[in-house]
């Protein structure tokens, strides 16, 4: 049965459209969806405004009457005598319909979750579910337009900053010089590939890449290095947490990743420079979740979290491969897919950098050869990604790495030289030797 109060906000809807000016129009269609129609004969009438505004024609009662049922007739006939209201009665009428429409779909929402919870599923996945259903209707046609040239007036903001400090780039530092003069730093918004074969080294770059996030940040107020870094979380469903900190402490001066391993051939002075990388760990805001499995939802829902309560700027996921998505897909490259749409995505709503490791087919070229249509399960992975990154191994020395920079949207290309060192977990650029 419905509600009597929904077909006078319906008329008054409709009667701005058909019987309105371009401007009381305008307010109603910039926020109006099908949805807020619950009567057959409003979503009729609101559907065919918006298919002669397509067209290039005004909504007229005449176009409706061709062909009308009963029904409608007798709906247009009520309405074509009726006024448009002010301009400020029509917003809040847009407001109504609006609030009355969420109702429904949080109750429609909510019941659904009640059934999946009869009907055995995990608390876990559906309080996932309807948290991102939840959220998407708390955004859905809230999101701020803003004009280009307060879009450029931030850029440049941001490039004053770091000429100030005398830096050659406004986004957050990776730590080699090389790297950051083709990206100019990463920026919140941008997914970043990082593929390699399988044992070429893309987690611990990955890991290097955010040890240095976390370190080193410029306080502009301070015109100092702030205390901290920028937050950061990696997702790790390779590893388990005590293996990335191993690299961790390796990398930061501590025994060499071997010995880490092998606890028995550990030196007193191991154990010093171990308790003073740790020092250093603990003051990073350097956060770390290893699941054995995680599907897309509960990602999102996590990095949600994440961001309000550490302000993350940084998230690594740690194989995206290995990410599942939220209904089962005949087609694993589909699947893979609509994982890489939803971190290009949430980089974006939390205007955060989402570093992505994939990995490489095993046919992959060696030496730096390899290109970003070998990375594994899905072609949309290059095309959501804003920089990808290929790593490839010498074959005439495995401690040489070379780094090649394969898409850049916002920069150039181009390869850097690296070494490798194992016992450290550290990549160093290698600088050519002037001639």
């Amino acid at each position: 049965m419905i509600d009597s109060n929904i077909i006078p906000i319906e008329d008054d809807l409709l009667a701005c459209i058909y019987n309105g000016d371009t401007e009381e129009r305008d307010i109603v269609l910039e926020s109006a969806r099908p949805d807020w129609f619950i009567t057959n004969s409003g979503r009729l009438l609101y559907g065919l405004a918006t298919a002669e505004l397509e067209n290039g024609r005004l909504p007229s009662w005449s176009s409706v009457l061709t062909n009308a049922d009963p029904e409608l007739r007798s709906r247009v006939a009520t309405l074509s005598g009726k006024m448009s209201l002010s301009k400020i009665s029509i917003r809040s009428v847009v407001k109504s319909a609006s609030e009355r429409c969420q109702r429904v779909q949080i109750a429609s929402a909510c019941e659904m979750a009640e059934q999946e919870l009869m009907g055995g599923e995990t608390p876990l996945d559906v309080a996932v579910r309807l948290e991102t259903k939840l959220r998407d209707l708390s955004s859905d046609g809230n999101e701020e337009i803003q004009t280009i040239g307060s879009a450029a007036q931030k850029l440049l903001e941001d490039s004053e900053r770091a000429s100030k400090r005398k830096a050659m780039f406004s986004g957050i530092s990776s730590g080699i010089h090389g790297l950051d003069n083709l990206t100019g730093g990463w920026r919140g918004g941008q997914m970043v590939v990082i593929a390699a074969r399988t044992g070429e080294g893309k987690t611990s770059l990955a890991t290097q890449l955010l040890l240095h996030a976390s370190r080193f940040k410029w306080d502009d107020a301070r015109e100092d290095w702030a205390p901290k870094g920028f937050p950061v979380c990696l997702v790790e469903l390779e590893m388990t947490a005590q293996e990335v900190a191993q690299r961790a402490v390796a990398h930061l001066g501590g025994p060499p990743l071997w010995k880490l391993r092998d606890a028995g051939k550990l030196t007193d002075k191991d154990l010093a420079d171990g308790k003073q990388a740790l020092s250093t760990l603990h003051n990073l805001p350097f956060f770390v979740d290893a699941p054995p499995r995680m599907k897309l939802g509960a990602l999102r829902a996590k990095a949600r979290s994440w961001k309000r309560r550490h302000g993350m700027e940084v998230l690594c996921v740690d194989l995206i491969g290995k990410v599942g998505g939220e209904s089962k897909e005949r087609d694993r490259w589909r699947e893979v897919a609509t994982v890489s749409h939803g971190l290009k995505a949430l980089a974006k709503e939390l205007n955060c950098v989402v570093f992505a490791i994939a990995q490489l087919n095993r046919d992959a070229a060696g030496g730096d050869d390899a290109g970003v249509h070998q990375i594994r399960e899905s072609g949309d992975i290059e095309q959501d990604a804003d920089v990808v990154m290929l790593l490839t191994t010498n074959p005439k020395d495995s401690t040489v790495k070379t780094l090649r920079i394969a898409k850049n949207r916002s920069g150039l290309t181009g390869r850097i030289a690296m070494r490798f060192n194992g016992d450290t977990q550290t990549f160093k650029e290698i600088i050519p030797e002037a001639k």
